[in-house]
């Protein structure tokens, strides 16, 4: 069974250029919601996407597209027994017409770190314009993550 935290901090070790988003960022914010699957905002890059793709081996974690054609698309899935949507334009536009780019989202992410394990997730701001896609469950994280937001200032 692939352990997603074992799997996080082996991409994190092998210098991945990711942000780990979604509802999982928002439980390293402490933010009470549930979620079973993982999603990555990486750096498309070649170098950086064969980088992911190595690691995943090693985890039996296989892509939903065949590898030389991953450059192709906006997103695939690593899949096993766990679930892991990979996302990996150089920019996202939100519903706002915001638009969020891997580089700068990546200048100004966040290191979470607990007992020697470490994850980059996206600044509170980015956050919360990568949640704006009008899907009924991301207007309710907005709620939390705007609360959290008040919390911090």
């Amino acid at each position: 069974m692939t352990d997603p935290i074992e799997f996080i901090g082996a991409i994190h070790q092998k210098g991945v250029r990711y942000l780990l988003i979604g509802r999982q960022a928002m439980i390293t914010y402490g933010i009470p919601v549930a979620t079973m699957d993982y999603d990555l905002y990486i750096d498309g890059e070649r170098e950086n996407t064969e980088r992911l793709l190595e690691v995943a081996r090693e985890f039996g974690l296989y892509p939903s597209i065949e590898p030389e054609k991953i450059k192709e698309h906006f997103m695939f899935t690593l899949e096993n027994d766990i679930t892991i949507d990979v996302f990996r334009p150089k920019q996202i536009v939100n519903i706002e017409g915001e638009i969020l780019r891997f580089e700068d989202c990546f200048k100004r992410k966040r290191l979470l770190k607990e007992e020697g394990f470490a994850v980059y997730v996206p600044d509170l701001v980015d956050l919360v314009k990568l949640k704006k896609t009008g899907k009924d469950k991301d207007k309710i994280d907005l709620k939390y993550l705007k609360k959290l937001m008040e919390i911090e200032q």
